[in-house]
């Protein structure tokens, strides 16, 4: 039996070092590798996920199918339509660049808008936007997909409150 005081032999070095190896790589690969980081624009925006996915081919659009009425493909951007106010969900590749603009009215009947840039940093491949805008003062939520592997695009995300023009 080791006593505390007595270094580690070599063997046991190494299957310490191997074992933490393991359970690191396990953790990259469960995308516990760090905290979620803070994004750029309002509302405290953080990154979701980690680099797994498949990359998107150079001539695929960034912003995945877009609708023939220019509805945004809710696999790659949506909101959560039960919450009261507007969380934004983006789910594509590392290196996208994306531009979101709310349009809404404000509580004394004003348009207003609210604009968010992100960039897809190393390894990331989500974006949460919370918001405080209430989802039925939201006239449109316009995404612009500016640069990135891929196919810049744009499209809205439809909200219960918009009234659809379709």
């Amino acid at each position: 039996m080791r006593t505390p005081k007595q270094p580690l032999s070599p063997i046991h070095s190494i299957a310490a070092a191997v074992t933490l190896a393991l359970f690191s790589g396990a953790l990259v690969s469960c995308g516990a590798d760090a905290p979620p980081k803070a994004g750029k624009g309002p509302d405290d925006a953080s990154s979701v996920g980690t680099s797994s996915a498949p990359h998107r081919p150079s001539d695929a659009p960034i912003l995945g199918v877009v609708s023939p009425h220019g509805d945004c493909d809710p696999a790659v951007v949506d909101i959560d339509h039960e919450r009261p106010t507007a969380h934004i969900t983006y789910t594509g590749q590392e290196g996208d660049h994306i531009s979101v603009k709310i349009s809404f009215t404000d509580d004394n009947g004003a348009g207003q808008t609210k604009e968010s840039e992100f960039t897809l940093a190393k390894g990331m491949t989500g974006m949460q936007l919370p918001t405080d805008v209430t989802n039925d003062s939201i006239s449109e939520i316009s995404v612009a997909a500016i640069s990135g592997p891929g196919q810049p695009g744009t499209c809205t995300i439809p909200v219960n409150g918009a009234m659809q023009l379709h």
